[in-house]
């Protein structure tokens, strides 16, 4: 079977909101205090997006993300792991990054033999405003 390969991956920590160790206010639908985390190390493939190439959207120009991270999905199955909205990216290769969260997915690298993707491209970004 073949499987995509990530040609340049480095190494990225980041923290996971775990709903089972936060307390969260149901009707708020938000977290009670702090929210609990727990760090994890993954490969993946970085892009970093051109700054000066702002995007329309709803309220007028502005940025969505500040670059990618491509994850080889076997792998995150084979560490039982999953990516979500919402986590917060610390280190990106040798870097530390500071208020970058997931903001997005893209699933990548269809092949019939895996039934689906067999990369996935998260977006990260500054965590947006609140509605």
């Amino acid at each position: 079977m073949a499987r995509p390969n990530l040609i340049h991956p480095i190494s990225v920590v980041i923290d996971q909101v775990d709903p089972e160790a936060t307390a969260w206010d149901e009707e708020a639908r938000e977290p009670v205090r702090q929210t609990k985390t727990k760090r994890i190390t993954v490969d993946a493939q970085v892009k970093w997006f051109n700054m000066d190439d702002p995007k329309a959207r709803e309220a007028g120009v502005g940025y969505y993300a500040r670059g990618y991270l491509l994850f080889s999905v076997s792998e995150l199955l084979e560490a039982g792991i999953s990516i979500n909205r919402q986590d917060r990216v610390v280190k990106i290769g040798f870097m530390s990054v500071q208020d970058t969260y997931i903001r997005g997915f893209a699933p990548m690298g269809h092949y019939p033999d895996q039934n689906g993707a067999g990369l996935l491209k998260a977006y990260f970004g500054d965590k947006p405003e609140a509605a």
